[in-house]
């Protein structure tokens, strides 16, 4: 049982959970330059499916919408923005302080995402599980918005996600009823894939 319209937890966590917001990171003057120079010239997507840049914003949604993943999956694109997807997530992680690189996936990270998610496109399980649980846990978007929190902080956060998304993806139900035919094994690979060092 694949659920299209609601992504949830499943990779809901490599926007709030993986990545570390623009909140944490500080204003970051590099980054939008960067993120041109990664898609210029021979490098730049094809226009008809990627009018316009691709951001780390994008990049972090893209596995939350199945519609974004099969058109960076085609063959007319995927190499490129792969490509992208690597030099973007680079630049963004760059921007963070040490510390908090370890909660970032490097862009090679998201290269393998990505080419995990086109290999394994219909196996992936796409499910809404965690909200109430992340919720009880205290786990919402403010928690991470004061720049003058410790790192520790920051980690207990990302991580405390982290530890919902495998608790959903064991203990669930619901989610236990999608997992079939395999899918677990490969939901378990994905999440090894962007596993955030410091957790």
């Amino acid at each position: 049982m694949y659920h299209s319209k609601n992504v949830g937890i499943f990779l809901n966590k490599i926007f709030m959970g993986y990545c570390v917001n623009g909140q944490v990171i500080g204003p970051c003057h590099t980054l939008n330059k960067k993120t041109t120079e990664c898609q210029s010239g021979d490098k730049a997507l094809p226009v008809v499916d990627y009018p316009s840049v691709l951001t780390i914003y994008e990049l972090k949604g893209l596995f939350l919408n199945k519609v974004a993943v099969k058109k960076a999956c085609k063959s007319t694109n995927k190499e490129k923005y792969r490509a992208a997807a690597v030099c973007v997530g680079n630049s963004y992680r760059h921007c963070a302080d040490n510390d908090f690189k370890t909660l970032i996936p490097s862009g090679e990270k998201y290269g393998e995402a990505i080419d995990f998610v086109c290999d394994n496109e219909e196996m992936i399980p796409f499910f809404d599980c965690g909200a109430n649980k992340l919720a009880r846990g205290g786990y919402t978007a403010s928690t991470t918005s004061d720049r003058s929190a410790l790192f520790s902080q920051h980690k207990q956060y990302y991580c405390g996600v982290e530890e919902i998304t495998h608790e959903c993806a064991r203990d669930d139900i619901d989610v236990q009823a999608c997992l079939n035919a395999g899918a677990y094994n490969k939901y378990v690979e994905f999440e090894n894939i962007l596993q955030p060092s410091a957790c």
